[in-house]
């Protein structure tokens, strides 16, 4: 069983705590901080399961996608703490036909839906996830 956080939704303020592998000689293997900022919308570009943050400080990098799997908190600007969500089987597949025959693969995770059709790869939706959804 993997247990995951309810990821808050675009515009709110938030502080994301997070472990990552440290590469500085002498320390343990992992390392973790925390960062402040507002969570944007993700792009067509944000890889999946990752939660897009822009920081608070003032930093070359102000945008942060952090993967889901190594947040260790999530905390609200008025206090409150994100939920933990326990998933059990987090990730399903379907073989779908397409209107030519071809058969693609549509997943399912806990945050995203893809399909390897040319369609999603273009426009990041397609009609097979759409026809799965509906039902």
């Amino acid at each position: 069983m993997k247990t995951h956080y309810t990821i808050p939704e675009s515009g709110c303020k938030v502080a994301i705590t997070f472990v990552f592998p440290s590469y500085v000689l002498g320390s343990p293997g992992i390392s973790k901080t925390t960062i402040t900022g507002i969570v944007e919308k993700a792009t067509k570009f944000t890889p999946p399961n990752f939660v897009r943050l822009l920081t608070d400080f003032d930093s070359p990098v102000r945008v942060r996608e952090i993967p889901i799997e190594r947040i260790t908190n999530i905390e609200y600007n008025d206090g409150r703490i994100a939920l933990k969500e326990d998933k059990v089987g987090d990730v399903k597949s379907w073989t779908v036909q397409g209107s030519r025959g071809n058969s693609y693969v549509v997943v399912r995770t806990i945050h995203r839906w893809s399909c390897t059709c040319p369609g999603f790869q273009f426009r990041k939706s397609c009609r097979h996830i759409k026809e799965l959804q509906n039902g």
